[in-house]
């Protein structure tokens, strides 16, 4: 930055007072206007002079217009070399709520054409010692757009000319943003090598601000490759950073990193409140695309808490701001995350048309990681239809995707998801041949959870095909791993497997005690859906065992659950009154059988009476 820019002490200046109160200084080489030669050059000195003190706005002037005139005289000073008058404007400090100066203010607003102009009218025309950060800056615009090779080209140019001056703190700050650029690529190994050395020169030379960018960055791809509780330390050392150093940008990005790692650990009200305040931060700074970027993370949080409607409504206040301000990779992002909540409500063909759009926009940038996941949401649309041979053809094309971008991680979960598809169609050999390769997978990773998911799921192929005692040795497996490493939703599941394993040996008592363990578990996470698989199951025992009235009441707990989850889905449609008609439904039964289940129904009512509001204020 270089707010404090000063012309030549051999220069000749020229002050003046702007409309909005602001003083421009600027260098000119002659004493006087109307002395300058030739004709076209003293036109454009008078413009620029007349563009700075006569040029008024409208009241309702967007503001691009606002700052139109310091643009203008901009342009007349580069086309007649005034190049020290012109940087004088490219670094006034605005009267806005950010105080940035003009280059910033332009980009937090998302002009970033603008941006871009300005910074290459300057390169190589002011000071050599300069000409890094415009050409960093051009590359951060370019990233901002989603073009990704012309960012990296302007950044290896930036760290090439810095070679040269051997200044520690900008070979830090361009390995870090070459990082970013890597990451956005999917070249997840590059980027995490990049930012360590960042990270080691930052700490070397004592440059907190710069260390706090480098441990954020690490997090953020930490968390990406599902490792959160990696993530979860460094994205909070850099949000103290941050708040130490002031820098509210800066607070704003580690808020939203922070809150997207507690979204993954499903401390979703936590990443609510992270994302509130990064919002507020960047509507305060006026930072366009920040306000679009907290409005999705806000939105994806909202529809984890299951109040996808307004995380639909949030989702399409971004796309417009996107698409406003030229940002490809945001209007990417947001179709992507509208297909994912369209998914959620199970609007199928909506969350099909809006992951076509984000599949082929992605692919346009070059953004693997994107391609991936709007291909793996495709796969799982098509898989909700019944149509497994389609999801398929993307759950491969989502296998090629992560083993190009050497996503391991991503690889053993698309051979997990390409296994349930084939075992869906009945194909339980070839189910088993993509589970056993996904073990491996993650067996050689260290991926304890994803290797306990793909023990579970070959329990199952093996329970299927009649194997049973193969399939309680891998349930078995599933069981230890889960505890060993606290997951206890997960746990809960694999205790079901396995009382579902011993129900199909006729083992009932031991089906029982690991289904009423499955379902103690449930409860404490009140997790409904899981809570009714395991009640469901145990009505199916003991109706085995002949104790009907035992295997009517664990029904009448699962139907209950049921009619409340109903209540839920319409509630998220906007249908206020069926779910109301399946909220009484609930209630009925849950009352007469004296379970918790009839509170929760009691407030989901009165929150559909209007006698509680939602805590929804953006």
């Amino acid at each position: 930055m270089m707010s404090n820019f000063i012309p030549p002490e051999n220069s000749v200046v020229f002050a003046s007072d702007t409309p909005s109160g602001e003083k421009i200084v600027l260098s000119i080489n002659l004493s006087s206007v109307k002395n300058i030669n030739p004709l076209w050059k003293r036109t454009h000195y008078r413009a620029s002079i007349n563009w700075l003190t006569k040029y008024k706005t409208k009241s309702d002037a967007s503001k691009l217009e606002k700052v139109r005139g310091y643009l203008e005289a901009f342009h007349h000073l580069c086309e007649i070399e005034e190049w020290m008058a012109a940087g004088t404007i490219f670094y006034m400090i605005l009267d806005t709520p950010a105080k940035a100066e003009l280059h910033n203010q332009l980009s937090l607003w998302g002009y970033y054409r603008e941006v871009i102009e300005l910074n290459k009218a300057l390169l190589n025309k002011i000071d050599p010692s300069l000409d890094g950060s415009f050409l960093t800056e051009i590359g951060e615009t370019y990233q901002k757009l989603g073009q990704y090779q012309q960012a990296l080209e302007f950044f290896k140019q930036a760290r090439e000319i810095n070679k040269e001056v051997g200044d520690r703190s900008f070979e830090a700050h361009s390995l870090h943003n070459i990082g970013n650029v890597y990451f956005c690529l999917g070249q997840i190994q590059q980027a995490i090598q990049l930012y360590q050395q960042a990270l080691e020169i930052t700490q070397e030379i004592g440059d907190r601000t710069s260390e706090g960018h480098s441990l954020c960055a690490l997090g953020n791809v930490y968390r990406s490759l599902g490792q959160i509780q990696e993530a979860i330390p460094l994205l909070e050392q850099a949000l103290e950073i941050a708040r130490e150093s002031g820098d509210l940008s800066f607070e704003a990005i580690s808020l939203v990193n922070l809150g997207a790692a507690y979204n993954s650990l499903g401390q979703y009200q936590q990443a609510v409140e992270c994302h509130q305040q990064s919002l507020e931060i960047r509507r305060e700074r006026e930072d366009r695309w920040g306000e679009a970027n907290s409005l999705g993370n806000l939105a994806n949080a909202y529809r984890c808490l299951g109040q996808v409607q307004q995380a639909i409504e949030l989702h399409q206040r971004r796309l417009e701001i996107t698409r406003e301000i030229g940002d490809r990779q945001g209007e990417a992002d947001s179709l992507l995350d509208l297909g994912v909540a369209y998914l959620n409500l199970g609007e199928y063909q909506r969350a099909i048309q809006f992951n076509q759009q984000s599949l082929q926009l992605e692919s346009m940038l070059g953004d693997r990681r994107g391609e991936s996941m709007s291909v793996s949401n495709l796969a799982d649309a098509y898989c909700y239809l019944g149509d497994y041979n389609q999801a398929i053809e993307f759950y491969q094309q989502g296998l090629e995707i992560a083993g190009e971008m050497g996503d391991r991680q991503g690889e053993a979960t698309y051979l997990r998801e390409l296994g349930l598809a084939y075992f869906n169609l009945g194909q339980i050999e070839l189910a088993i041949q993509f589970y056993q390769q996904s073990l491996v997978v993650t067996q050689e990773i260290g991926d304890r959870n994803g290797e306990g998911i793909a023990l579970g799921n070959l329990g199952n192929a093996y329970r299927f095909q009649g194997n049973h005692l193969k399939g309680i040795e891998h349930h078995q497996q599933s069981l230890t791993i889960f505890r060993e490493i606290d997951n206890c939703l997960d746990e809960g599941k694999a205790l079901g497997n396995l009382g579902n394993a011993y129900f199909s040996i006729g083992d009932y008592p031991q089906a029982i005690n690991l289904l009423q363990e499955s379902l103690g578990v449930m409860q404490e996470l009140q997790n409904r859906q899981e809570e009714g698989y395991a009640l469901i199951h145990l009505g199916k025992v003991y109706r085995a065992l002949g104790d009907y009235d035992k295997a009517i009441a664990y029904n009448q707990q699962h139907l209950a659950i049921v009619q409340a989850t109903q209540a839920e889905l319409y509630q998220r449609l906007g249908d206020r009154t069926l779910a109301l008609e399946y909220c009484d439904r609930a209630l009925s039964i849950a009352t007469e059988l004296g379970i918790p289940l009839a509170k929760e129904c009691q407030q989901l009512k009165e929150k559909l009476q209007g006698r509680i509001s939602l805590n929804y204020d953006v």
